[in-house]
């Protein structure tokens, strides 16, 4: 069973993490680090500013990087996903996972997972 999750705390390492027990105070998790953490869903997070992903895996139906991203437009609210703002993730996996961003950050992200052609 994994460790019961405290809101409260900054890091969290090595675990798998249900990311709605983290959003039960706030609907915007801020100043977060994740390492080699397993991040579960279903969820869709709102990428805010200052978000680091380095070294990520996510889990993609049939290799198709569209299922995860969910591209809205600058500055519009998104109603019903958990914001992540100024979150560090450092070699986690993502399962089940939606991300909502902006379609320039959308265009680098993509760069980012798929590699170099």
């Amino acid at each position: 069973m994994p460790p019961q999750l405290t809101p409260s705390d900054r890091t969290y390492r090595n675990t798998t993490i249900r990311i709605t027990e983290l959003a039960v105070t706030d609907a915007v998790l801020r100043g977060l680090t994740f390492e080699s953490c397993h991040i579960m869903g279903p969820a869709v997070l709102a990428v805010l500013d200052g978000v680091t992903m380095n070294g990520c895996t996510y889990d993609v139906a049939n290799n198709d990087l569209d299922s995860v991203i969910w591209e809205i437009e600058t500055g519009r609210w998104v109603v019903g996903a958990i914001g992540i703002e100024s979150c560090e993730f450092y070699g986690c996996r993502f399962t089940n996972i939606g991300l909502a961003m902006p379609p320039e950050l959308s265009a680098q992200f993509r760069e980012v997972v798929a590699g170099p052609d």
